[in-house]
């Protein structure tokens, strides 16, 4: 017993014609006929008779035709809230990173400007939570690098974090022309638990002899900023994170010419399909802004996950 049988089952005996029930349904008289007739195989019974040019409900057909009309309500409350659930999914955005929400921030205000009901959820989630919440429905995007690309997932490229050097406005090192080596005369800020670690670490195993000594160790790129102020020494730090900051002057990117790293962000998703219209757009503005941003590339990258 399906769904639409039972509809076209209740419509029959609610038009009391085949004729009407089909131009009320979008279908062909014979169509609903068979419907109805599939029923009366299953109830091994007859659901209707025919009185003049009416079609009427047997005794059996007047008993199914009470649980039709509970079937029929739950169908419409579904689809109710089914359409209510797209309206909204339309305008939502929802977000699963660690800790790249400074690079979305650009996509978001742009599209918070082309529609002002639209709502962005972020939720800081690891890379592994995200992929479950994806699985679940739960999120649109998960960003993070490929390391923790995943069956049946979309892994798409959509931004790059450039690792640089900062350093307090009147450092030593503010101005001049630096080598890597340079740097390693003063004790450096550690991003220790991302990508500048590992480009930094790149460097150190493709120049053997030297070494670096770490003042402080941070897994946040916003924290190394601050112990680099409040320290005193350079730091390596993901340059989104500073962007604001190498404008007004309140830290000094230090130019290393023997130095230069970088590494995917990616937007993970299900299917460009399961997005809504808002997620969509939102994966657009990042593909314009990707795009736009790898045609002056960052010399000699490594690109890391």
């Amino acid at each position: 017993m399906k769904i639409d049988q039972l509809l076209s089952f209740k419509c029959v005996a609610d038009e009391r014609s085949y004729t009407r029930a089909a131009e009320r349904l979008f279908l062909t008289q014979p169509a609903v006929y068979s419907q109805v007739r599939q029923l009366e195989t299953e109830c091994a019974a007859k659901l209707f008779f025919v009185n003049g040019k009416e079609v009427l409900l047997t005794p059996a057909g007047r008993e199914l035709y009470a649980f039709a009309q509970t079937v029929a309500a739950a169908f419409d409350d579904y689809r109710a809230r089914d359409r209510a659930r797209r309206v909204q999914s339309a305008h939502r955005v929802r977000i699963g990173a660690l800790s790249y929400f400074g690079n979305l921030s650009t996509a978001t205000e742009r599209l918070r400007a082309e529609d002002p009901d639209v709502a962005v959820e972020f939720q800081s989630r690891h890379p592994a939570e995200a992929i479950e919440a994806l699985r679940a429905g739960d999120i649109d995007f998960g960003f993070f690098g490929t390391a923790f690309a995943a069956e049946g997932l979309v892994y798409e490229t959509v931004a790059r974090n450039e690792i640089i050097a900062i350093a307090p406005p009147g450092h030593p090192l503010a101005g001049r022309d630096l080598t890597f080596e340079d740097l390693t005369a003063f004790p450096l800020i550690g991003y220790a638990g991302g990508s500048a670690r590992m480009a930094i670490d790149d460097w150190l195993a493709r120049n053997p002899g030297h070494h670096v000594v770490y003042s402080a160790q941070t897994d946040s790129s916003i924290a190394a900023k601050t112990l680099a102020l409040a320290m005193g020494s350079p730091a390596f730090i993901v340059k989104q994170a500073v962007s604001g900051d190498l404008t007004s002057g309140a830290v000094v990117e230090l130019r290393v010419r023997d130095f230069a790293a970088s590494y995917p962000l990616c937007a993970v998703y299900l299917s460009e399909e399961d997005l809504g219209a808002s997620a969509k757009r939102f994966l657009s503005i990042l593909r314009e802004g990707f795009r736009a941003a790898t045609r002056a590339p960052i010399g000699d990258v490594a690109a890391r996950p």
